[in-house]
């Protein structure tokens, strides 16, 4: 008897947010659950979602700027019960849950690994 092996297959979307910066949907190709990565512009992120046809599980915030933590609120608004995912350290608007290094987050079949790295914030 053989073994089956399945490819993990996943799309990195990247979308402009604001003027001068990038926020992404990370799309597990098989279920179509996605995490939506700093969605400073929540509108437009969801728009992104709804013509690629995913349903966001949750926001993955790198840290508390508002450019990268400024359409949280936005988006538990416009999807509730979404978790709003920031590190345990940083003070990020709207955050539901928090993770420390080493966490592992689900997204679909896909993992995604936690990792603190410090220097552009104090984690404040």
């Amino acid at each position: 008897q053989g073994t089956a092996l399945r490819a993990l297959t996943m799309e990195v979307h990247v979308l402009h947010a604001l003027h001068d910066n990038f926020m992404y949907l990370i799309i597990d190709s098989a279920s179509r659950e996605a995490a939506a990565v700093d969605p400073a512009d929540a509108g437009a992120m969801v728009q992104a979602a709804n013509r690629l046809d995913v349903r966001i599980k949750m926001v993955l915030t790198t840290h508390h700027h508002t450019d990268h933590a400024g359409g949280n609120q936005l988006m538990a608004k416009l999807l509730p019960g979404v978790a709003i995912i920031g590190g345990k350290i940083d003070a990020v608007q709207g955050k539901t849950r928090d993770v420390e290094d080493g966490d592992v987050l689900q997204i679909g079949s896909l993992r995604v690994t936690c990792l603190h790295t410090p220097a552009h914030t104090n984690g404040v």
